[in-house]
């Protein structure tokens, strides 16, 4: 199976994560969620707050690939990592899906280098992605 993204084309077997990387307004990312499978969307420049239960967060606001018809996600899709071509054609994990608007025009990813933050604060250890 080959996914293509912009100018970067990769075999889904040959894929190498390469580390941790940060979601940038604009950039092409990839998902594979249970509802929708794999699908391709574009970041936002807007960041989304989302309050629950008296607790808000802040998440990226991820939008579909740009000409497509396909949502980035919608429900049953929350967990699925998210990724993103490098210039060097690497990919690293940039985050995990979360949500979504009450209709799918956007999808809410929390950046992964927060994730990492909150749970070494919390547990008072280093976390780092293990690369097989």
């Amino acid at each position: 199976m080959t996914y293509s993204i912009g100018q970067n084309y990769v075999e889904a077997e040959d894929v190498n994560v390469i580390g941790v990387g940060d979601l940038m307004a604009g950039d092409i990312i990839l998902k594979s969620g249970r509802t929708t499978g794999t699908t391709r969307g574009m970041v936002s420049q807007v960041s989304v707050i989302i309050w629950e239960d008296g607790v808000s967060t802040s998440e990226i606001a991820v939008v579909a690939y740009p000409n497509s018809n396909e949502f980035f996600g919608n429900k049953g899709d929350s967990g699925a990592l998210v990724f993103r071509f490098t210039a060097t054609n690497s990919v690293e994990a940039v985050g995990l899906l979360v949500g979504k608007s009450s209709t799918p025009i956007w999808t809410a990813v929390t950046p992964i280098r927060g994730i990492m933050d909150r749970i070494s604060a919390r547990l008072g250890v280093s976390l780092e992605l293990a690369l097989c």
